[in-house]
């Protein structure tokens, strides 16, 4: 059932109103006696006052203190009537959408509400009642979340934390078990069809192609989605299946069954809260604060069924600071080093060249999010590691600010959620997850998504593949790891010609400036950049904006020609991305390479 106004009236006290002719005084007492800032004004039958539709009239504190202030009277006096000093609202029916309700509480004070064919006045809705319905939505979807969260949580710990390219194919393969096969939906989707044909009474037979295409788009997917992906009911259903329950009733000693109905009317609320079915009850309300404590009990014990063993906090994570001298492929091992890494990388000299140049060094913009430094540090991570536990002070010292409240109060907060979190963003950007929270220790454990490195290998693999069969520049092999970049050639300065995903949804070409020392990387870069226009004149049929990154504070520079896109693109963004990078790269080496042997 949808979600109408008699929902927000529900549990209302009996309405107060007042008529044409009663005082002021009588108004402002009734106020007063009940708290209310408005009245209704009504005939002596409780219905509108007035003939125009969807419009009615009522008295309001305010509308009392204009007409005392116009007429220059005192409240009590007897002579001044709510017919004076009332004002017009709009109406809505019971069974009408409360959003377009909610729309005019943007102009009023107050709306009112009537039944549909005698215009009798059953109800009003103030601006403070649209938000407290909201909140209590609001409340309300928090504790699904949580609950959703924790389920989450619980999995995980059974997958050891989905830690390395191993641990997440078995959890992988566990969610592919809880899909429906696609064999078995394409019989009865057939069926479906045929049943169909009878009822409109078709007389011809059911075409076979257009029936496979229809199946295909609508109900076949190449692949089951990701953990993040799924549905509070897939994550019932891994939670709760047969296979892994052996392991949980080690901590839960009620009956599979019984707590999968509790998780099953759970389920139930929140459809009904997410899709507007209607108001949950008292009672659906407590058992959703009920179902959320009854799991966090339970926590302690499932952790000590299911250990992180293989991520344990180091102790001596909160090391003295590096002093030796580090390449611009500098990759930070703990906390300390990450932020330190300034003043280490910006005075190292880098005595030969590696065989593979890491093209992360970049800067904070002021439109960069103040969580933006996680991503920094995730990005510096040894591609042999595979997870990052982090205590919650040491995030802080990573972004340099405090984190919010919520971060230590909801479990929410740390969901990997790209579209409406700005801090999860950050990580799911450059590749990581959050696997596991424990809010009590405040910890968080970060893990490498290998899909998304498997994403880059592919599409790295065929780039240098396609760049191989239009140039014939001298360039390296192809890349054997599976980063978010890849050096192409190198060319006398020394300076490297690459392509990278870069945050915000970014891809580049790019010339990266690094002889191995800071004074002549910024002095080779300042020499180019002298050449600006020319180069930008040469560069103009080009599509992409290019960017000039001195970046001060570290010893690399960059020149580069940025074009949106992202590895989470569709396969067939992808393919014109591919197309823009050689494209691209053809001219911007042959560009490159002139300016740079000019001025070296």
């Amino acid at each position: 059932m949808a979600f109408t106004v008699q929902q927000l009236i529900d549990g209302q006290p009996k309405l107060v109103t007042v008529s044409l002719n009663d005082t002021v005084q009588t108004a402002l007492e009734l106020m007063f006696e009940h708290d209310y800032s408005q009245l209704p004004v009504v005939d002596g039958k409780g219905k509108v006052v007035g003939d125009k539709e969807k419009k009615a009239n009522m008295v309001t504190s305010d509308s009392i203190l204009h007409a005392l202030s116009n007429f220059r009277v005192l409240p009590n006096a007897d002579t001044l009537l709510v017919s004076d000093a009332m004002v017009q609202t709009s109406t809505f029916g019971t069974e009408e959408d409360p959003f377009e309700l909610f729309k005019e509480l943007r102009d009023n004070q107050a709306v009112l509400v009537e039944e549909d064919e005698e215009r009798k006045i059953v109800g009003i809705v103030t601006s403070f009642d649209a938000t407290a319905f909201f909140r209590r939505r609001a409340e309300d979807t928090i504790l699904v979340e949580e609950i959703e969260n924790t389920i989450k949580d619980y999995i995980m710990l059974y997958f050891r934390g989905s830690i390395g390219e191993a641990g997440q194919a078995q959890l992988q393969a566990a969610i592919e078990a809880i899909m429906p096969s696609h064999n078995k939906l394409k019989d009865p989707f057939r069926h479906a069809l045929m049943y169909y044909q009878t009822v409109i009474g078709a007389d011809h037979q059911l075409n076979e192609d257009a029936a496979q295409e229809a199946f295909t788009k609508n109900l076949y997917k190449e692949k089951a989605p990701s953990f993040d992906e799924l549905s509070l009911s897939h994550y019932i259903d891994l939670f709760t299946g047969k296979s892994r329950w052996d392991s949980y009733k080690n901590a839960f000693k009620l009956d599979r069954d019984a707590i999968f109905r509790l998780l099953d009317d759970i389920r139930k609320i929140r459809n009904k809260l997410m899709h507007f079915r209607d108001e949950i009850s008292v009672n659906e309300r407590k058992q959703l604060r009920f179902c959320k404590q009854w799991l966090e009990r339970y926590r302690p014990k499932v952790e000590e069924i299911f250990p992180l063993k293989s991520i344990e906090l180091n102790e001596q994570q909160s090391i003295d600071i590096v002093e030796t001298p580090l390449s611009s492929s500098f990759q930070a091992t703990t906390v300390t080093e990450f932020v330190n890494q300034e003043a280490v990388s910006s005075t190292g000299h880098m005595e030969s060249t590696p065989a593979e140049i890491q093209f992360l060094d970049e800067t904070l913009s002021p439109n960069d999010s103040r969580y933006a430094p996680i991503a920094f540090y995730l990005l510096h991570k040894p591609i042999e590691v595979e997870a990052e536990l982090l205590t919650f002070e040491d995030i802080e010292e990573i972004i340099q600010d405090k984190l919010p409240a919520s971060a230590r109060q909801s479990r929410s907060w740390w969901a990997n959620d790209s579209v409406g979190h700005v801090q999860s963003q950050q990580w799911l950007d450059v590749g990581w997850r959050v696997s596991y929270v424990d809010m009590d220790k405040e910890t968080v454990l970060f893990i490498r998504v290998h899909e998304r490195e498997q994403s880059y290998k592919n599409f790295f693999n065929a780039l240098h593949a396609e760049l191989s069969q239009v140039a014939n520049c001298n360039r390296r092999s192809p890349p054997q790891g599976s980063r978010s970049w890849m050096t192409i050639a190198q060319i006398p300065g020394p300076a490297y010609l690459g392509f990278a995903f870069t945050r915000r949804k970014r891809f580049r070409v790019e010339l990266y400036i690094d002889t191995g020392d800071k004074e002549r990387n910024k002095h080779l870069f300042d020499m180019l950049y002298t050449r600006a226009s020319e180069i930008q004149t040469e560069l103009k049929d080009v599509p992409g904006s290019l960017e000039w990154e001195r970046i001060d504070e570290k010893r690399a520079s960059r020149i580069a020609l940025y074009h949106s896109g992202a590895i989470t693109d569709s396969e067939e963004e992808l393919n014109k991305l591919r197309e823009w990078a050689v494209n691209a790269m053809i001219k911007f080496q042959k560009v490159m390479e002139k300016h740079v042997s000019e001025v070296v």
